[in-house]
């Protein structure tokens, strides 16, 4: 694989993580109380966004999405990371005590 492949790979697996790493912080800014703080809140957001995006183009969905935003898939898989990495870092607050 070349040099310029292997970062066209990455691309959108950074996007992912990102993405899904913002979201975990808007749930930490959201349920302070219950918040794991921003570096575990990150890395929670970040496993929910990448996993959720690759789900999507695992199961073959990801062509319906991308149709029904208009033919852009990045964006699709964006807001999915969003959303996801808010669901997960949601879901595990759930089970931490108040500080």
């Amino acid at each position: 694989m070349t040099d310029a492949a292997a970062l066209t790979a990455l691309v959108p697996l950074i996007l992912q993580a990102a993405a899904g790493a913002v979201g975990g912080n808007i749930t930490g800014m959201i349920r302070r109380t219950e918040s794991w703080g921003p570096l575990l809140n990150s890395a929670l957001g970040a496993i929910g966004g990448v996993g959720a995006a690759q789900a999507l183009n695992a199961t073959g969905q990801s062509e319906q999405a991308a149709a029904w935003a208009g033919g852009n898939l990045a964006a699709v898989e964006t807001g999915l990371a969003v959303a996801a990495g808010t669901l997960l870092s949601l879901m595990s607050s759930a089970f931490k005590q108040p500080d």
